[in-house]
């Protein structure tokens, strides 16, 4: 029997003390691989966030250019977290420096009172929190394709199956405009994490994998562009963390490599 923990009783704001109390390496690299991102994007692009939980990284840097953004998580528990926030509940967590850490990426001064913009920015520009699940046939319930899609810390975190994982990649790509850009962030070179007293599953990823996957799911392999962070403390179970992103091209209509079965026999969600 897997000694892995499911995601039953997850708590949002236990996972933020722990991993979002301070702005260390992981979120600053992140939130400077978002920002360079996003300076490259179409003009007011809409936005979808897939699987982010509940922490707010990849809003606050959309916020500046997106039409409208759209969250999609799997559990009800994150999804409660980022409404209430997004009704204009701050009492919990402390979303403020990381929003003006990435006011001050964009070359900006970060003041007050632009900081308080931003947030109403993104209170604003967040127009659908709904559920969404990779496992499904239909991850995300929506006719609608997107310029951009950004997945942090998900697919990697929901199998222990490359071959899983790469599906994952090509499931939400088809969510994509052509031309759309797809941002992935993932644990580096680890089969867990923890988190309190559980432990649990993750896919085996190292910086190669992401432009192979990327590749076999028909993205232009000249836009790839990964980049990397160490772990924030050394006593962390993973050796860092991976940033990467790729645009499809615009002709979509030649896809190399296509899901030709379901999910592996073996693969089982553990928060199902």
């Amino acid at each position: 029997m897997s000694d892995f923990a499911n995601y039953g009783g997850f708590c949002p704001l236990e996972y933020l003390r722990a991993y979002y109390s301070e702005l260390q390496s992981e979120s600053e690299g992140l939130l400077q691989f978002l920002t360079s991102v996003f300076a490259a994007a179409p003009h007011a692009p809409l936005v979808l966030s897939f699987g982010g939980g509940p922490a707010l990284l990849s809003l606050i840097p959309a916020a500046k250019f997106a039409r409208a953004i759209h969250v999609c998580d799997h559990l009800p528990e994150n999804r409660d977290y980022i409404s209430r926030w997004l009704a204009g509940d701050n009492s919990n967590f402390d979303w403020s420096p990381y929003i003006a850490r990435c006011i001050e990426l964009e070359g900006e001064l970060a003041s007050e009172k632009v900081i308080g913009w931003r947030a109403a920015r993104i209170r604003n520009l967040v127009t659908r929190v709904e559920h969404g699940d990779i496992f499904s046939p239909c991850p995300i319930r929506t006719r609608l394709k997107y310029e951009v899609i950004i997945s942090n810390y998900y697919l990697d975190a929901v199998t222990s199956s490359k071959y899983d994982w790469q599906c994952f990649v090509i499931k939400l790509s088809e969510y994509l405009k052509p031309g759309g850009t797809l941002v992935l962030s993932s644990l580096r070179q680890t089969d867990h994490f923890e988190f309190g007293s559980n432990r649990y599953s993750n896919v085996w990823l190292d910086i190669d994998d992401l432009p192979e996957a990327f590749i076999g799911a028909g993205f232009d392999p000249a836009s790839i562009w990964v980049d990397s962070a160490p772990a924030d403390f050394k006593s962390r179970e993973y050796q860092g963390v991976i940033f990467a992103s790729a645009s499809l091209p615009l002709d979509t209509s030649i896809q190399p490599w296509r899901i030709e079965s379901e999910l592996s026999d073996n693969s089982q969600p553990s928060w199902r």
